[in-house]
């Protein structure tokens, strides 16, 4: 069992994606046909041991609470440690982007000081990979860092850039600061994932020492402090994709559909866990052809799908045609049907001869329940 302990923020920003966000937070967002984008951290943390991990909540918690249950299918259904969901702090005053808001904590000391644990995995709720703990851990450890920053040298997608926190390191790979982007082409900077470990004993001081916590971002402290406190950098080289719009979320849900993304994030090794359904196996009838998707179970298709990610229990009438598109569970497209760079939230109904078209870039989207 591993000497750390886990944190994962769910009460960011609930606006970015919209309608899709409108009654859900961000970690609970449907994604990949059968998963939330929470399932990925949590099972990271999981697989590395972390048996006792703390869900910030936000003000929308039901569908969060609907998901977790009791943590049983993350084996964190527990008589000692286990799953703990926390109350989200108030809105900050603060403007601005915050990376680790330290009110969450504020109101939850009790979680660090009941802990016996040494270290703190902390985590965001609005990106998809599979970072192995495990090997974070052992490097944080062995450097004897008091915090050691996830990174990793992101492309030219500035949406996406413009979100994070640009890291400045030395040449010999030593973090020296933080802060804005250099340059717009400069390809090489080197970017916070939103994964942190931090020793506990720091934490709680951090949260109890400061008159302005309640307004502070933790990097604010460490600012002040860089003297004083020993940092890492341990860069995951593997898939990552930040979710920082529709359109972001729209491409990081195709990506799945390339097999070497596939091979990464769903392995044996780091498995991903989420909510068990017990759904039949989806009916392809005669009708139907499927081209380069992903078709969860319990649906019935008749029509054409191609480059499409679809839900449990999703029913595809005949002669209706969807692609490159993005159905969640329960959603009902009839017949004639034509959908493109679309997404469907949970329980949509299309009737029959509607056709929907969108853009890659800017895709349609149909909030939940809707029916058109």
């Amino acid at each position: 069992m591993s000497q750390a302990m886990g944190i994962i923020a769910c009460n960011g920003r609930s606006d970015i994606l919209r309608a899709i966000t409108r009654a859900r937070p961000m970690a609970a967002v449907p994604f990949g046909a059968r998963y939330r984008v929470l399932d990925f951290m949590l099972s990271c943390m999981v697989n590395a041991g972390i048996r006792k991990v703390g869900i910030i909540s936000p003000y929308n918690y039901r569908p969060l609470l609907d998901h977790l249950g009791s943590g049983k299918e993350w084996s964190l259904d527990r008589k000692s440690d286990g799953l703990f969901i926390m109350p989200g702090g108030p809105e900050s005053l603060r403007a601005g982007l915050s990376h680790f808001p330290l009110r969450d904590l504020l109101q939850n000391i009790e979680f660090l000081h009941r802990g016996i644990k040494r270290d703190v995995v902390y985590s965001g709720s609005d990106f998809v990979a599979n970072v192995d703990l495990s090997r974070l851990l052992a490097f944080h450890r062995e450097a004897d860092n008091d915090v050691t920053l996830v990174t990793k040298p992101l492309g030219q997608d500035d949406s996406v850039r413009k979100s994070m926190l640009n890291l400045e390191l030395s040449p010999e790979g030593r973090l020296t600061g933080w802060g804005s982007l250099k340059g717009q082409g400069d390809e090489q900077s080197v970017f916070y994932l939103g994964v942190l470990v931090i020793k506990r004993d720091l934490l709680t001081e951090i949260v109890t020492s400061s008159p302005f916590v309640e307004n502070m971002d933790m990097f604010d402290f460490l600012a002040d402090n860089m003297r004083h406190i020993k940092f890492g950098v341990y860069e995951h080289t593997g898939f990552y994709r930040k979710i920082t719009s529709i359109e972001s979320y729209f491409r990081c849900n195709m990506a799945l559909l390339e097999p070497s993304v596939r091979t990464e994030l769903f392995n044996e090794t780091n498995p991903i866990f989420t909510k068990i359904k017990d759904n039949p196996p989806t009916k392809y009838r005669f009708q139907a052809e499927v081209t380069n998707s992903l078709i969860a179970s319990g649906c019935v298709i008749d029509g054409t799908v191609s480059g499409c990610v679809v839900s449990r229990d999703v029913h595809i009438e005949e002669n209706a045609s969807l692609k490159d598109c993005v159905v969640m569970q329960r959603s009902h497209v009839g017949k004639n049907a034509r959908l493109e760079n679309v997404i469907l939230d949970k329980y949509v109904t299309i009737n029959d001869n509607v056709v929907l078209k969108g853009k890659p870039g800017e895709p349609v989207v149909i909030s939940k329940s809707a029916i058109v």
